[in-house]
């Protein structure tokens, strides 16, 4: 009789010849069974096969072993229980004639492209039994919806989401919503949209088609709940926008532009004027470094000149709006060099004019930065920003951020400030580098003179004659002194006077 063996003794082929159409017969060892399926669930291994070849017989063993060995763990490292739970369910999904072999095989594959299997299967009923109502919808029903929606309404980018939604994107209204059941067809569909708006004339910097990609996010959130498509997993691939391998030649950001102290005495003293009223503005955003919308909701609630405090409270901060704080951004005035000096003149000045309220600010964001560009262009020459080439000469392309970049750039460069200063300051505790300019030489020199100036030096800036004494904001104390016994016109050195008195150089009295 010739019977083979498996070396690990794991099954053996036995030829029996009286079977004259398949003699090799295989059968495997109970020990190996036991320790492999204990819960004897595997028939394959509980039964006799017979073969018309050792060959087949030989195949057929490794095909089994393999089978429960290969699939990432070994068949023992299952526990009896689970082995019990799948092969019952595999038996319910064969009497509804599906194949469970099948089924896994799709998990794995899911898994790999980096997907939950699970929540794939748990998102696919839901969109199953939901998608059914919508199937027919266009992406623009729901637009509509956004526009209208109270509390969308309330967001501070809603207007700005439902324009470029409406004007910029120009087709995504027409996409039908079972689109977006899908990763490849919602990549097909959005493809040309973006890349329609790369082509555009007036598309120039790769930020403009960044904040594209994040109105198209925020209106597939909103049809999340309702539609349940797109899937999260679908949703994020569709706000990466290599996943669109778009052709452009869109610029990169804008440069980060710090102002020199002389053109921030300039917006100052711009600002302070009757038509252009604003002197709040320049104080918030420069040397405080706020951002221009927390600006707009800045109350005079917040700042207590008495006790020496600001607290701005989480809600109106941009990490409180996102939701990735609860931490109000609260510091002394003092922690500022000069800002209760700047904070006074300020307020005085809005009550000269009959023009404070509750809030800091006198006009709206849009008001601010047309006057911000008028200043730029009538005083250009006073300016050292430039635009790239291409573009306008406008605030938005030249000075973009620039007083948050001052206030970082200076902060960080001068000695009254730690690190933590600056970040609860400027309400961003993440790395500052963004932020810095690098187009600033003397950045330590520029940052103490920065944190100097008071509303005395304002008198160095002649808006009329389009001018400033650069050359005795830029001097040492001593040099300052000699220029004030220098000079010829009285009022020039009345304000040296002013100044020198305020840097301790001379006694008012």
């Amino acid at each position: 009789m010739n019977v083979h063996v498996d070396n690990l003794q794991r099954f053996r082929i036995k030829e029996e010849k009286h079977r004259k159409k398949s003699p090799f017969v295989l059968s495997f060892g109970k020990k190996w069974r036991d320790s492999v399926d204990p819960s004897s669930s595997y028939k394959e291994l509980q039964t006799r096969a017979t073969f018309k070849t050792k060959t087949e017989a030989l195949a057929r063993a490794k095909s089994i072993i393999d089978s429960i060995t290969t699939i990432g763990t070994a068949a023992s490292e299952v526990s009896t229980d689970e082995r019990t739970q799948i092969i019952a369910l595999a038996n319910q999904l064969k009497k509804l004639e599906i194949n469970a072999a099948n089924i896994l095989t799709s998990s794995l594959e899911t898994a790999k492209a980096g997907f939950n299997p699970q929540k794939a299967l748990d998102d696919g009923l839901k969109i199953a039994v939901t998608l059914k109502d919508y199937k027919d919808y266009k992406l623009q029903h729901f637009i509509d919806l956004y526009a209208e929606d109270p509390l969308e309404q309330q967001k501070k980018q809603h207007a700005a989401v439902v324009r470029d939604l409406n004007n910029q994107l120009d087709g995504i209204g027409d996409i039908p919503i079972k689109t977006f059941i899908s990763l490849d067809k919602s990549i097909e569909e959005l493809k040309p949209i973006l890349q329609s708006y790369c082509d555009r004339e007036s598309t120039k910097r790769f930020s403009s088609l960044q904040v594209m990609r994040s109105r198209i996010r925020q209106i597939l959130k909103y049809i999340q709940p309702t539609t349940k498509v797109p899937t999260d997993e679908v949703l994020n691939r569709l706000t990466k926008l290599d996943t669109y391998k778009l052709n452009h030649k869109l610029k990169g950001y804008k440069p980060d532009y710090a102002l020199r102290t002389s053109e921030f005495l300039l917006l100052l003293k711009f600002f302070s004027q009757e038509k252009y009223l604003e002197p709040l503005y320049p104080i918030i955003c420069g040397l405080m470094g706020a951002r221009r919308q927390l600006f707009q909701e800045m109350r005079w609630d917040f700042i207590d000149l008495e006790k020496n405090e600001i607290n701005i409270p989480t809600e109106i901060t941009k990490l409180g709006r996102q939701g990735t704080t609860d931490k109000p951004i609260a510091f002394t005035i003092d922690t500022i060099p000069n800002l209760r000096s700047w904070l006074m003149w300020g307020l005085k000045l809005l009550e000269k004019h009959e023009r404070k309220r509750d809030l800091v600010r006198i006009k709206s964001r849009e008001t601010n930065g047309e006057n911000s560009n008028l200043v730029l262009n009538t005083y250009k020459h006073l300016f050292k920003c430039e635009a790239q080439e291409g573009d306008d000469f406008n605030w938005e392309n030249c000075a973009h951020n620039s007083y948050r970049n001052s206030f970082m750039t200076y902060a960080l460069s001068h000695e009254a400030f730690t690190q933590l200063d600056v970040s609860v300051i400027s309400n961003d505790f993440k790395s500052h580098k963004s932020y810095i300019s690098s187009g600033v030489a003397s950045r330590n020199m520029e940052a103490k003179l920065f944190f100097s100036i008071t509303p005395a030096y304002l008198g160095l800036v002649d808006l009329e004659k389009g001018t400033i004494d650069t050359e005795f904001l830029y001097e040492t104390k001593e040099g300052k002194e000699v220029m004030w016994e220098l000079e010829q016109d009285p009022d020039r050195k009345e304000v040296y006077k002013l100044i020198l008195e305020e840097i301790g150089v001379l006694c008012p009295f």
